[in-house]
């Protein structure tokens, strides 16, 4: 599995318990991650899951408002973190 896929299906894992945040309305999964800098319980468990998943740790500097800006950023920073391992 591609990293970008299973990223997609850690974001729909992390709402799961949080149906309420979606509202009845379909979201993208880069408007999903633009939710998660304001529900900061969310945005941890997400980026946990990350570093479980993939067997990384992001510095504080990895996780900047650009991180939760689209897909492809958080792919770019964990294929970058993945290789390094």
């Amino acid at each position: 599995m591609k990293i970008r896929d299973r990223v997609i299906e850690l974001l729909d894992e992390a709402f799961i318990p949080y149906p309420y945040l979606l509202g009845n309305k379909e979201l993208s999964n880069d408007e999903k991650l633009n939710i998660l800098p304001t529900e900061s319980m969310l945005a941890l468990e997400f980026v946990t899951s990350l570093e479980d998943e993939f067997d990384i740790e992001f510095e504080d500097d990895d996780l900047d408002i650009d991180f939760f800006d689209s897909i492809d950023n958080v792919n770019q920073r964990i294929s970058i973190l993945y290789e390094e391992n």
